[in-house]
């Protein structure tokens, strides 16, 4: 559109709400003035809330959410245009548009104004524990282990990789939904599809590696690991799965990202449910995978034998075991109509959870002495 259709567009639009030109100016300068000072009262809120650093990374991410919402068209529908309700405190146009965006406008400013209202009134000399607080135990210790930039560095461009060669072999798909269940299309049972096994194996394993080598790290230290008494072992074990739940939700974030950014950019329709029930049910998976592990090496005491049983647990895929817990979030499993699996979704997530919470059982009972009892504790 040039820049006189534009321009034409917007004189249409305030000629439908406003009589006259005065109007429509006034307005919109008393507009941007509310704006301009919510979005300092805002700054000024955080800051005295949050440490500098936080605050400044807190508004930094809300302006990349308005930038978003300006370049990208599917942000500006729902649902994802719910996270950028920030950005209409400027310009009375953007409220315009649609008849539902300044409801949502008034609807997020009345949220903030009360929760800052409170917070000044009850709150002033209470910041935040969540920055201020120290963490005790082994936790800080093996997130600062696992969280390293190689790490980082490692998962992300594993995310990149996955969605690269989903995207080459298959092209640009028709919509969002499509795109999904492409990217988490994983592997059927009783079929051997080596490139498809490959897919799921450096979709679900390789992002485990950090956390096996974490837990080799932390069973090898014997001076401080193997005088604990049995008390502390099982806070150990509770603090190798705290980490690793902190790390899958990192790769959850990349694999929320490598599901949307394509979804954004060419502005395709999208199924928001089946995209997070999709993510949740592959983070859940490779819990249990990471249980898995974490329940062979406790029995061998072996990182190596742990990854092992990982990959013989997806080559048994190859075998008619439409109930193999392994590998159950595959879309190609799961009753979908574009992909005409057999197993329900609930049922799917159910079986799961229920793996993943006999293993914890197991773990915590039996798994940690068994694991001193390997390395000489």
């Amino acid at each position: 559109m040039d820049g006189h259709g534009l321009w034409r567009e917007v004189f249409d639009l305030l000629q439908t709400v406003f009589s006259r030109p005065e109007a429509a100016l006034l307005c919109a300068a008393l507009h941007l003035l509310a704006g301009y000072w919510l979005t300092a009262l805002f700054a000024l809120w955080l800051g005295h809330f949050l440490p500098r650093a936080h605050a400044v990374q807190a508004l930094a991410a809300l302006y990349i959410l308005t930038v978003c919402q300006m370049k990208l068209p599917a942000m500006s529908r729902p649902p994802l245009t719910y996270l950028t309700g920030f950005s209409h405190w400027i310009l009375l146009l953007h409220n315009l548009t649609a008849p539902w965006r300044f409801p949502l406008t008034a609807a997020v400013t009345a949220l903030v104004v009360a929760v800052i209202l409170y917070t000044v009134r009850f709150r002033w000399h209470k910041r935040s524990r969540l920055f201020r607080s120290t963490p005790k135990g082994l936790l800080p210790y093996y997130r600062r282990a696992l969280f390293t930039w190689q790490n980082l560095l490692f998962t992300a461009a594993l995310a990149s990789l996955l969605a690269t060669w989903t995207w080459a072999r298959g092209g640009t798909p028709e919509s969002g939904r499509l795109w999904v269940v492409r990217l988490l299309a994983g592997y059927d049972t009783g079929k051997f599809y080596p490139i498809g096994l490959l897919a799921l194996l450096l979709a679900e394993v390789l992002p485990l590696w950090p956390l096996g080598s974490l837990v080799s790290w932390a069973i090898s230290g014997r001076s401080v690991f193997l005088t604990v008494r049995l008390r502390r072992r099982t806070d150990l074990l509770w603090s190798i799965w705290e980490s690793a739940a902190l790390w899958l939700l990192l790769w959850g974030i990349l694999l929320l990202a490598a599901e949307a950014l394509p979804v954004m950019i060419f502005d395709l329709p999208t199924d928001f449910y089946l995209t997070i029930g999709a993510t949740a049910l592959r983070l859940l998976d490779m819990a249990l995978q990471f249980l898995l592990f974490l329940a062979v090496v406790c029995l061998t005491g072996q990182t190596a034998a742990g990854f092992a049983a990982l990959i013989l647990s997806h080559f048994l895929a190859v075998l008619p075991l439409p109930w193999l817990p392994v590998g159950l979030s595959s879309l190609l499993r799961l009753a979908l109509s574009e992909t005409g699996g057999t197993i329900s979704p609930g049922i799917a997530a159910a079986v799961l959870g229920g793996c993943c919470i006999l293993l914890l059982v197991w773990l915590r009972r039996y798994g940690i002495k068994r694991l001193f009892e390997k390395i000489g504790g």
